[in-house]
């Protein structure tokens, strides 16, 4: 049961890891993309 649940508990982990690497680089991407648009809508102005 210990160990059962040891292993329940590192696969959400990994999960939880996994999730966060994805959010971590959509947002980077995000960000990037306001970044260059901010950029242009100055050299426009």
């Amino acid at each position: 049961m210990y160990f059962y649940n040891g292993d329940q508990t590192h696969n959400v982990l990994c999960n939880v890891c996994f999730i966060l690497a994805y959010l971590l680089l959509l947002n980077t991407r995000l960000w990037d993309d306001l970044h260059l648009n901010n950029h242009l809508s100055f050299k426009i102005s």
